[in-house]
């Protein structure tokens, strides 16, 4: 007997090959496609719109505290950092060891979290990481706090 093609088995009372019935181990999940979804990848902010616009973000000092406390900084490395951070403006074209670089997808699905509107909230998520990014670094070692 010939085997049955993929997604069917052989039923051992008629010998035909008949779809699998589903259960909950071998059930199909839907995917959300980018079709399917309701924020369309062509309505995403693109990253040229980023470096034109001209709204300027900053961090909050609440933010700039919450941050430094994740790291052992001492008294003298935290009283130094919380200007460097709270000067800090969004740069599009910024690259870290702890930052993934926005790129058409990323701003998809930024787009589609905060509305294709809401540039200045994107910005500060993006800005937030960037610092996040700058913090981990020193943390590391990697750069020296007056590099910030």
């Amino acid at each position: 007997m010939p085997r049955c093609p993929k997604g069917t088995r052989r039923n051992p009372k008629t010998g035909k090959c008949e779809s699998k019935p589903l259960t909950r181990g071998n059930a199909i999940k839907k995917t959300c496609s980018f079709s399917a979804h309701p924020c369309l990848k062509k309505d995403a902010v693109k990253v040229g719109d980023l470096r034109k616009d001209k709204t300027v973000v900053s961090l909050t000092p609440a933010f700039v505290s919450e941050l430094v406390a994740e790291y052992n900084f001492t008294g003298m490395q935290i009283l130094d950092m919380q200007p460097r951070l709270r000067a800090l403006v969004f740069n599009p074209k910024f690259v870290g060891d702890f930052y993934e670089a926005v790129d058409a997808n990323r701003l998809w699905v930024l787009s589609c979290q905060y509305g294709k509107d809401n540039m200045k909230g994107i910005k500060e998520h993006l800005l937030k990481e960037q610092a996040r990014s700058l913090v981990s670094s020193v943390a590391k070692g990697y750069i020296a706090i007056e590099e910030i």
